[in-house]
């Protein structure tokens, strides 16, 4: 029997800061402070918290995380989301989320410039990798993201930790830290 999944525990490497998804408001001026060194840096960092708490959150959203990789500007370099995923009943269910997302995606809107998924393995259990570069087509703005679906061992449930960036040259740098946090990230189950 599936033990069922809650939420998760992350942990996260140095110039992140987490906080409840729709609590921004209580958290920022401590995110700010934990990231920032100067006052201008602060209210940038306490104006992308805003902008990350805002509007309708992705079903599932369990929690909200910026990157901050200077603390003299305060310009927000990353972005990380988790959320619990249903998973559909049967074996294997890490193989078969390999098998649904091997295609480039189609998104409305959206150029795909860069698409590969890859299997792997977390201390939680089996993971699927999706490395996904995008154009926004009105804007031309480029994104790339880092998206792990974990699939905790005996599990009822997903975890998709996703993170992002707009600043390509950093891009390295986040997909390392996003394999740091899968690594670290521990499920947390109903009590029985």
């Amino acid at each position: 029997m599936p033990r069922h999944l809650v939420g998760c525990a992350v942990a996260l490497p140095e110039r992140w800061e987490q906080w409840p998804p729709g609590e921004g408001a209580a958290h920022r001026d401590r995110v700010a402070a934990e990231l920032g060194s100067t006052d201008e840096a602060r209210a940038l960092i306490a104006a992308a918290v805003d902008w990350c708490d805002e509007g309708e959150p992705e079903p599932g959203l369990i929690d909200l995380a910026i990157w901050v990789p200077d603390p003299t500007t305060g310009v927000t370099a990353g972005v990380l989301t988790v959320v619990l995923a249903d998973v559909t009943p049967g074996p294997d269910p890490a193989g078969r989320w390999l098998h649904d997302i091997r295609r480039k995606p189609r998104l409305r809107g959206i150029r795909v410039l860069h698409h590969d998924t890859a299997p792997a393995r977390v201390n939680a259990g089996p993971t699927v990798l999706e490395l996904l570069t995008t154009a926004d087509k009105r804007t031309g703005q480029i994104t790339a993201q880092a998206l792990w679906r974990i699939f905790p061992d005996d599990a009822d449930g997903a975890i998709g930790l996703t993170v992002r960036t707009t600043e390509l040259a950093l891009t390295p740098a986040l997909v390392a830290d996003s394999e740091l946090i899968a690594q670290g990230l521990e499920p947390l189950w109903a009590e029985a």
